[in-house]
């Protein structure tokens, strides 16, 4: 009985151990996802209808397969109209910006690109001013505090005799007030902002935007059961506007756990490709 019973204890130690690396292993897990949303207004314009945004955040320099062929068939799977960067696609930490490149020339001659600042483009001044240099070689449209309109085939437009929809970015250092950064509704029914901080959407939610694309937080970095996100770059705990869909003042944000690594290793976080389809 006595020989029995050890028997069961070690096979209840051993399933045990095999659970908690199990556990451990899902957590550490760090393949590419990609998250599908469908965004409902009744302002989009009716051209618009189907329109599919490609949505990518915080890289800070990351690399996914060789020569990013990993990500770029990922987007390429996802047929895109537009591709969008909120920010944080360097930081001081990777003076490497190959895969910035590698990225960029992969997208630049089949998509019109879309992009704000985040905070860590701001830390290292040369590669800072290498950056700017790639965006302008790849024709990246960089918005700071500034609002342009599209086409239903993503281009920017100066004539408004076709449907458009327009597109904001803030600049992330920047806090100007409600007037300079409101949509234009003279111009266009539906109006999309580019933000790097989801942390914000209290305030921004105020300003009449129809959608608001954000990072910034990485979903948390943590992520637990129920709880959510654990950590916020600030280094509070549990963040409000942590990962995923929020609504507030008739204005939806999306919040991207975004593709690059944090400080705080992630766990049930995975790396996040996001693709937006609009819809009436």
């Amino acid at each position: 009985m006595q020989r029995h019973s050890q028997k069961l204890k070690r096979q209840l130690c051993f399933s045990l151990l095999a659970l908690g690396s199990t556990i451990l292993a899902l957590g550490f897990y760090s393949g590419l996802r990609i998250t599908n949303y469908t965004f409902l207004s009744k302002n989009l314009p009716s051209a618009f209808h189907g329109f599919r945004i490609a949505f990518l955040t915080d890289l800070h320099c990351k690399r996914f397969g060789t020569h990013q062929k990993k990500l770029l068939n990922s987007i390429y799977s996802l047929n895109p109209d537009i591709i969008i960067f909120t920010g944080d696609m360097i930081d001081n930490q990777h003076p490497d910006l190959s895969p910035i490149c590698e990225l960029l020339s992969g997208l630049s001659e089949k998509y019109p690109i879309y992009a704000v600042h985040g905070n860590h483009e701001f830390d290292n001044e040369k590669l800072y001013q290498k950056l700017m240099s790639y965006y302008e070689q790849y024709n990246v449209h960089l918005l700071n505090d500034e609002q342009i309109f599209i086409n239903p085939s993503g281009e920017a437009v100066s004539s408004f005799l076709e449907p458009c929809i327009g597109i904001s970015g803030i600049s992330y250092r920047n806090h100007p007030t409600r007037q300079e950064i409101c949509p234009d509704r003279s111009k266009a029914d539906f109006h999309l902002l580019l933000y790097h901080d989801a942390l914000a959407f209290s305030w921004i939610s105020e300003l009449g935007y129809d959608l608001v694309l954000s990072g910034h937080v990485h979903a948390g970095a943590i992520r637990l059961p129920i709880l959510g996100g654990v950590f916020s770059p600030e280094g509070t705990f549990f963040p409000t506007y942590d990962y995923g869909y929020f609504r507030e003042n008739e204005s939806t944000m999306f919040a991207s756990s975004g593709l690059g690594d944090t400080v705080i290793p992630r766990f049930y976080n995975p790396p996040e490709l996001v693709l937006i389809t609009l819809s009436r």
